[in-house]
């Protein structure tokens, strides 16, 4: 069976409004689970697909270090949304 990103990750997440009380942006809490491997390539892949950019900020807050590498790692391949 293959590994899943839900899997993997607990998510959280916390709107991040402006001073005129609109989204600016969301902030994405992830903390992978014991036992679970994440796919740093994937997820970054999944999340620049899938936000809607025009919506605000998507700002990533990795829960371990180790996920933190990853992402680091792994992120330096993207190029920021036009």
């Amino acid at each position: 069976m293959p590994q899943t990103l839900l899997g993997s990750l607990a998510l959280a997440y916390q709107p991040l409004w402006s001073k005129t009380r609109d989204l600016a942006g969301v902030r994405l809490h992830m903390l992978d689970v014991p036992g679970g491997v994440v796919d740093a390539p994937h997820l970054l892949q999944v999340l620049r697909n899938f936000w809607p950019h025009r919506n605000g900020s998507l700002i990533l807050s990795p829960g371990s270090p180790g996920l933190l590498a990853a992402l680091l790692e792994k992120g330096q391949d993207y190029s920021p949304l036009p």
